[in-house]
């Protein structure tokens, strides 16, 4: 446990710093730029994000099991061909999502071209890879470093500037930097062979249950700042500014969600099942933990972080606080522990559920009851994913129990 622990030290670091830049960038951004500035930017993320599923095709959700379950002189290989994939995923994908960013949001076209641009370009780093081969440093200094360097040098500029457009260029610069970087990286004295189609067909095939997953929970999860824009008449500053909050206190528990994912499969199939087990024990505290910090305290930091301006209601705050307890419970048990028993159809499946229904309650109880609605449509979804998984899985484990009961006897 002292070993595990330490090795979570490195992960805890990269989303220390994440959480740090996001804390500081918030307010100013609100301060520099105006809230509706801000909330364009905020829009424009959920976009990216979207489009990053895409892109990313399932590394994300999947990759890191995959890496750690290889021999080492095999895994840069395989980050060469799935980073020539997700290349061309990203040639296809970017004109659509700058065209929606333009679109719907109130940023000016440069600084909406350019800020979609920017966080889709996070979908071509190699965090999933890092994670895997349990190098949490990497993580650090070749991913996470770049684009917090990268945001806090652009939050300079706009306090000098006033320009999103600016803003969104300097953060351009250093997501492109932090992809560049993990290629060479992790590429280095290796001989590519661009692959041909056939070969880029079979490499999406094998990513099938990780892109479904990814981009069920995705789509849904970043869904809720677009239909807020489009069905709530009025300002939804509060919504929005709840929801960012909620997204960086689910980064906060990303080290946790990384650490097994590469902690439960690194012993060997014999000992997969006991770390499951304890792993989905530590878990329930965690997430009422979770719950209990969301609901108290997001009142408090909503009025912090936007200096006053923004009121965020214990109406808001309760729902967001099942959210992230729920979230927490389903990422731990579909990306760390399904992945380990060979379930990824479950993790699919669930995801691809909660996508279905979630879009569905969005839209239905933001007309029914706006932003408070948006906000248990959320919750409510994040729980039913969170029972599927937890069922498959404990039936799962059970039968393996069973048929290894059988073979002793």
């Amino acid at each position: 446990m002292r070993r595990l622990i330490v090795k979570l030290g490195p992960y805890g670091l990269s989303t220390l710093i994440t959480f740090a830049t996001g804390i500081v960038s918030v307010p100013l951004i609100i301060a520099l730029a105006g809230s509706t500035q801000w909330t364009g930017l905020a829009i424009t993320q959920s976009i990216a994000a979207i489009g990053a599923v895409v892109v990313g095709f399932g590394w994300t959700a999947i990759g890191p099991t995959m890496i750690a379950s290889m021999a080492a002189d095999q895994r840069p290989d395989a980050y060469g061909r799935s980073l020539q994939v997700r290349a061309l995923l990203f040639i296809a994908t970017a004109p659509v999502a700058v065209w929606m960013a333009i679109l719907i949001t109130p940023l000016d076209p440069a600084a909406a071209t350019m800020g979609v641009i920017a966080y889709l370009l996070q979908a071509l780093g190699g965090m999933w890879y890092f994670i895997g081969e349990s190098r949490p440093y990497r993580v650090v200094f070749l991913d996470t470093l770049p684009r917090t360097g990268a945001i806090l040098i652009a939050l300079a500029a706009l306090w000098f500037t006033r320009s999103m457009t600016v803003y969104t260029a300097v953060l351009l610069i250093g997501t492109l930097t932090a992809a560049v970087l993990a290629a060479v990286v992790i590429l280095r004295g290796t001989r590519q062979r661009l692959m041909g189609w056939r070969a880029v067909g079979t490499e999406l095939l094998q990513q099938r249950h990780g892109v479904i997953a990814t981009a069920s929970g995705v789509v849904y999860s970043n869904s809720p700042l677009i239909i807020a824009s489009v069905l709530i008449p009025g300002p939804i500053e509060a919504f929005t500014l709840a929801f960012k909050l909620y997204h960086y206190a689910a980064a906060a528990f990303q080290p946790v969600v990384q650490l097994v994912q590469g902690w439960i499969p690194s012993s060997g199939p014999a000992h997969v099942t006991h770390r499951i087990r304890a792993t989905q024990r530590y878990s329930a505290i965690g997430a009422a933990g979770l719950f209990l910090g969301m609901a108290g305290l997001l009142p408090f930091v909503a009025s912090l972080m936007s200096g006053g301006e923004i009121s965020v209601g214990f109406d808001l705050a309760v729902p967001f606080g099942v959210c992230l307890a729920a979230v927490f419970l389903n990422q731990v048990t579909g990306l760390a522990c399904l992945t380990a028993v060979s379930r990824s159809d479950v993790l699919a499946l669930s995801s691809f559920l909660g996508a279905v229904v979630g879009i569905g309650l969005l839209c239905g109880l933001a007309l029914i009851a706006g932003q408070v609605g948006l906000a248990w449509a959320l919750a409510l979804t994040e729980c039913l994913v969170t029972s599927v998984q937890m069922i498959a899985l404990f039936r799962t484990l059970n039968a393996h129990r069973t048929g290894n009961s059988r073979t002793a006897t």
